[in-house]
């Protein structure tokens, strides 16, 4: 037997062992994924700065070293060593180190995508001038706000301004960031025990997040930023150790040179959405709403105990979307009494998913019903000494409500109680624009904005810098539109502030202010 043979039979036990060591140690795990790098890029004579990201690559086909014949034993070890996929890294602080590029859950990719297209998005706005210069920089401290409670997320697009300056190019690369969450969460669904072993929808989910991740590839280079991603690495490397575990060849998409126009980004989506559908309405039917549900209920609780110092708002905003994704009507009971005692508290700039804003505009309707009621058994010695004042302040002019359901009764009844000339109260239509209140805000008669859409798509700081720059005072409307209840938000928001801008006038003649 050749000298060659004997040692690379000799070598068989070794990897055995050696595999069952770097799968039950991280750190064995990160050191093996550096050497691999390092070894790669002597093949390829380059030279390879390990603490680097690099982006995924094929040794070219003229510069690969020959093929050595190896005997059988040896083989079998190094195959089954190749189709071993390392288990999911899990880092639970952001501050732990995590390996470089070993395949991560794909819910952790598929969340950073999300904040990235958020960020891409403002960009696009900036070159665009549809953002102010004050807004945009408050809506990127937000950003990086979010971008820190997840591990190890990079908003690099913020912090380059030699970048490209189109909005197309911005835009098409934060529809590539939401492809390639889409992506992620897909494999997410498919890697559930029931799924795992359908070979064919293993097959197609690794093709399109393959695709996905070329895509983002692809978007990333057209802003002339020539540093990978760091997400879209970890969705090659998550597709490429998939296929490898489970014996599976992807055709396309993972080579540098193979590219996906960024701009046919909608086909893919619409692909990736149908191929996750059956597997998320799946999901509900065995039970997973019972799982988001008792999840939602425990973070409630905590909330409830200590609502000043909780701070995992993001993930039950997070749960509140699953949950009616997955089937949970919004005006469920339960999480509606769970939420009502701690709704003051929820951070005014917190962003809502549409389905979470769902179960709170509900919520604000059942808030406008119980105060109705209220309303209804309201006698004239319960009218608080606070309407007084505020009617002294605001006689004669108008306000303008914004949020919630027009409901003509309220509306008459603010008008009464403060005796007003006119109430503008503004719908919030789905993606519609701060600027369309601009009408009723601007009137030289309105003298304070009621904002009472905290569950809306707006923040509050947007309202805000809109009403400073027309000089008006803004109240945010926790509650109802109960007299009382308005009365009392004007006064201890902007009382001594309204009584210094707003002429004080003799008591207005109205049902409540004559008794």
């Amino acid at each position: 037997m050749p000298v060659e043979h004997e040692l690379l039979n000799a070598l068989a036990p070794f990897l055995k062992r050696l595999k069952s060591m770097i799968e039950a140690d991280a750190t064995l795990q990160r050191d093996v994924v550096v050497l691999g790098r390092a070894f790669v890029g002597w093949v390829e004579g380059q030279t390879v700065v390990t603490d680097e990201p690099l982006v995924p690559t094929l040794i070219p086909e003229a510069r690969k070293p020959r093929e050595a014949v190896l005997p059988a034993t040896v083989a079998a070890s190094l195959l089954t060593f190749h189709l071993t996929a390392p288990p999911f890294v899990r880092t639970e602080s952001h501050n732990e180190e995590s390996s470089s590029w070993l395949p991560q859950e794909p819910s952790v990719i598929a969340s950073r995508c999300r904040v990235k297209a958020e960020a891409c998005r403002l960009i696009a706005q900036r070159h665009r001038n549809a953002s102010s210069e004050s807004s945009y920089m408050d809506t990127s401290a937000g950003l990086r706000v979010k971008a820190e409670r997840l591990i190890k997320c990079t908003l690099w697009m913020l912090d380059i301004s030699t970048l490209s300056r189109s909005a197309t190019v911005w835009e098409d690369l934060a529809a590539a960031y939401d492809v390639g969450a889409d992506a992620a969460e897909l494999l997410h669904h498919v890697l559930d025990p029931r799924w795992i072993k359908d070979r064919d929808l293993l097959l197609s989910s690794l093709n399109l997040a393959a695709e996905a991740q070329g895509l983002l590839f692809a978007a990333v280079i057209d802003t002339t930023n020539m540093r990978p991603d760091a997400d879209q690495i970890q969705l090659y490397v998550t597709v490429r150790e998939l296929a490898a575990a489970h014996s599976t060849y992807i055709q396309r998409y993972m080579k540098r040179e193979d590219r996906v126009d960024p701009r046919t980004w909608p086909s893919l989506k619409q692909r990736i959405a149908a191929a996750t559908l059956p597997l998320r309405d799946s999901q509900v039917k065995s039970g997973g709403l019972k799982k988001i549900l008792n999840n939602l209920k425990y973070k409630l609780g905590k909330a409830g105990e200590n609502p000043n110092t909780f701070d995992d708002w993001p993930r039950v905003i997070e749960l509140l979307d699953e949950a009616v994704t997955a089937g949970m009507p919004p005006s469920h009971l339960e999480t509606r009494e769970q939420l009502v005692p701690v709704l003051d508290v929820i951070p005014d700039e917190m962003p809502l998913p549409k389905n979470a804003a769902l179960v709170f505009r509900e919520i604000d309707e059942y808030l406008r019903l119980k105060a109705t009621v209220e309303q209804e058994s309201v006698t004239v010695d319960r009218v608080s000494d606070e309407v007084v004042q505020v009617a002294k302040w605001l006689k004669g002019r108008a306000i303008v409500l914004i949020g919630g359901l027009v409901r003509p009764e309220h509306k008459a009844a603010l008008i009464r109680a403060f005796g007003l000339s006119d109430v503008y109260w503004e719908t919030v239509p789905e993606h519609s624009s701060i600027s369309a209140f601009e009408a009723g805000i601007i009137r030289p008669e309105t003298a304070i904005v009621l904002l009472a859409i905290r569950w809306s798509s707006h923040s509050y700081a947007e309202v805000q810098r809109f009403c400073n720059d027309h000089g008006k005072l803004l109240i945010r409307l926790p509650g109802g539109y109960h007299p009382n209840q308005v009365a009392h938000q004007i006064v201890i928001q902007a009382g001594d502030r309204l009584a210094a801008t707003v002429m004080s006038v003799p008591e207005p003649a109205n049902e409540f202010s004559q008794l």
